[in-house]
């Protein structure tokens, strides 16, 4: 048989999947903003060091140098480059 408090319980639960959704979703949107940022910036990056290479006919780490990337951001680069 329900009680008073079970009935509470149940609701209490309900609720309670009801704000986890809504706080996963907007955590969801706040990463992917994020992570939309970041492949926006590596994209400009990558636009940027091809066409000091074409247009300077630099290196890739001329490129890198005159663009200021800095040395922990290179390898990414250089891969991203290479490939």
């Amino acid at each position: 048989m329900c009680t008073v408090l079970d009935e509470v319980e149940e609701r209490g639960k309900e609720i309670g999947k009801e704000i986890g959704k809504e706080i996963g979703k907007e955590i969801g949107k706040e990463i992917g903003k994020e992570i939309g940022k970041e492949i926006g910036k590596e994209i400009g990056m990558l636009r940027a060091l091809r066409g000091l290479m074409g247009t300077m006919k630099c290196s890739g780490e001329k490129a890198m140098e005159l663009l200021g990337i800095p040395e922990e951001e290179k390898k990414k680069y250089r891969e991203k480059l290479n490939s």
